[in-house]
């Protein structure tokens, strides 16, 4: 599984090609900010990983505007991989 995060950039910020292809062929789940700037580079991310990445996966959190906050909240590295595990994959 590769981990990627974003957090560092704006919801405008550029998805680069070098990114898709150092992704090509692995696993991706995207868990996007609960806003609708966060929502909409997630489907940007999404878009340029479909057909290029061996499994892609969407998963939203609850309760919780992002993943330093889902983290915050007390939820575990091992949780998330429960939860991620179990989702459907994504269809863009």
């Amino acid at each position: 599984m590769v981990y990627y995060c974003s957090a560092v950039y704006s919801a405008n910020a550029p998805w680069l090609a070098s990114y898709t292809e150092a992704l090509r062929g692995h696993e991706v789940i995207i868990i996007p900010d609960a806003d609708e700037p966060g929502r909409k580079r997630g489907r940007r991310i999404a878009h340029a990983l479909f057909g290029k990445v061996r499994r892609l996966i969407w998963w939203e959190l609850e309760g919780a505007k992002d993943i330093a906050e889902w983290f915050a909240q007390g939820h575990s590295e091992t949780e998330l991989i429960e939860c991620t595990s179990v989702t459907e994959e994504a269809h863009a």
